[in-house]
């Protein structure tokens, strides 16, 4: 399994918040990719977890991480007009993610009701939304986090944060709703979840 490991870089606070993000979602992709490696005959995959992973990430990554993230990116734009192909490829990206992982969900919600035999399908599915959303990561680690920490100022993160409502992470963050209890449990216990209130 290719590890998901991202090498921190200086960045500002808003930044900072965006690279831990990155980081717990590199966990869940590590559990995602886990849950790939069946051999024929073998058990099935654990579909629910799958399921539990891929709700969280078409509602929290999808409607707020990266949506916030477009924002920060356009106005880096116009500190850095250079960046604008990597702004725009990022943007697709996002777009091609958001769509792919609503069609993981609706897979794996089939599976988890047998009313499908999706394993062959589901996997190619989860493979490539994995490959998708890590090579996303990359490339808005290494081009864009670095410039937006030195050219982004706190009157332009100010803007960004007024465009949203808040919503703090459901999982990761301080309070874990109840339909992610589960998956927090298994993330504590398997690849450590990165915050102090774990449940074991």
């Amino acid at each position: 399994m290719q590890s998901s490991t991202l090498r921190r870089r200086p960045c500002s606070a808003r930044s900072k918040t965006l690279h831990k993000e990155h980081s717990s979602f590199a966990k869940l992709l590590d559990l995602l990719e886990a849950r790939l490696d069946w051999v024929p005959g073998g058990e099935e995959p654990d579909y629910a977890l799958m399921l539990d992973v891929m709700e969280y990430m078409t509602q929290y990554p999808d409607r707020f991480h990266h949506p916030r993230e477009d924002l920060a990116f356009r106005r880096l734009q116009r500190r850095h007009p250079d960046t604008r192909s990597v702004v725009e490829e990022l943007e697709r990206q996002h777009e091609a993610i958001a769509a792919s992982g609503l069609r993981l969900v609706e897979q794996l919600e089939a599976a988890t009701k047998a009313t499908a035999s999706p394993r062959e399908a589901l996997a190619r599915s989860a493979k490539l939304y994995v490959a998708a959303l890590r090579a996303n990561i990359q490339l808005e680690e290494t081009e864009l986090f670095p410039i937006a920490a030195a050219l982004l100022q706190a009157d332009d993160w100010l803007l960004i944060d007024a465009a949203f409502h808040f919503r703090e992470d459901p999982l990761f963050g301080s309070a874990i709703e109840e339909r992610y209890s589960a998956l927090h449990r298994h993330i504590a216990r398997q690849v450590g979840c990165g915050c102090t209130n774990a449940m074991t």
